[in-house]
């Protein structure tokens, strides 16, 4: 089990109930490999399909692909998600902390908003002569015009926040960027110390007022490299990337025999539906279990023996 085939499940399950996010968790999302696949898949509260459409067109999604490998699949609405992490779900929270979002729906507009208040917020606090907090945000709001140029060519979002990991990113993206090697490492001692200490915010002491200056003038150069991508047309290095990650993202058709409909578990406790769907126990040419290897054994035994599983 593979990144590309967490990727082949998650177009399956965009095209068949159109969810707001999918989470992949477990050990495919940090050791980028793993025996099964696990997912939280995000949906609207007042989806058109209603929570038992929802159930049967993923259950219909993924029925090809838990012939290949197990799938776990988690779904909530987004109301009912909230409410697990308020009340302190630790499953919950650990999916979301420690987690890869691999879709989100119209993420490049959600960065872009976020990148745009970043950089309003930096330059509020630098009229205000809080430098400190106008420098973090500024570092903010370049590290999120970045990824929303990445996500518009179909880069899947990791957890990176230094700026000059994302330059050699950016530079196989062939996407646009204003900075120089100085300003990289000037933000990337600001995404560093970030927390009080001795040197303060910066190597050399406290951020001053020209400090603040130069962080939020960074921010309004990348904010505005950034609505120029997005309105212009893209380069012809960058339109061939993403027609090649678009390529690669078309999901594997496969043929599935009819079988019951797979039964419905409840795996945590909270306030509001949270379900799994598993397959159902059903048996493969020659008598085999899908469901362990155990069952397996059971149905050899009993098959020799000349009674029924």
């Amino acid at each position: 089990m593979t990144r590309e085939a967490a990727a082949r499940v998650r177009d399956a399950v965009v095209e068949a109930i159109d969810p707001l996010e999918i989470i992949l968790f477990g050990s495919v999302a940090n050791e980028t490999s793993g025996n099964d696949l696990d997912l939280l898949v995000v949906t609207d509260d007042d989806s058109h399909l209603g929570v038992q459409g929802r159930r049967v067109a993923l259950r219909s999604a993924l029925r090809p692909f838990r012939r290949m490998f197990d799938i776990d699949d988690y779904v909530v609405s987004r109301s009912h998600l909230a409410e697990y992490l308020r009340s302190g779900s630790p499953f919950v929270s650990k999916v979301v902390s420690e987690g890869v979002c691999i879709y989100m729906r119209d993420g490049t507009a959600a960065w872009r908003r976020q990148a745009e208040e970043e950089r309003g917020t930096a330059d509020y606090l630098r009229t205000g002569e809080f430098h400190r907090g106008a420098c973090y945000h500024a570092q903010q709001c370049v590290e999120k015009s970045i990824k929303t140029m990445l996500l518009a060519l179909g880069w899947e979002l990791e957890k990176i926040h230094s700026v000059r990991r994302l330059t050699p990113i950016a530079a196989d993206f062939h996407v646009p960027l204003v900075l120089s090697p100085d300003d990289i490492d000037f933000l990337d001692e600001i995404y560093r110390d970030i927390y009080p200490a001795e040197s303060g915010l910066l190597t050399l002491g406290d951020p001053t007022a020209a400090d603040a200056e130069r962080a939020v003038t960074l921010a309004n150069k990348s904010l505005a490299a950034l609505h120029t991508f997005l309105a212009g047309p893209l380069s012809a290095e960058s339109a061939r990337v993403l027609r090649q990650r678009l390529h690669h993202r078309q999901p594997r058709r496969a043929t599935v025999s009819k079988q019951a409909g797979p039964r419905r578990l409840t795996p945590i406790r909270g306030p509001a539906p949270f379900t799994r769907t598993m397959p159902p126990r059903s048996r493969r040419a020659g008598g085999t279990c899908t469901r362990c290897r155990a069952a397996c054994r059971r149905g050899t035994r009993n098959r020799a023996s000349g009674r029924s599983a």
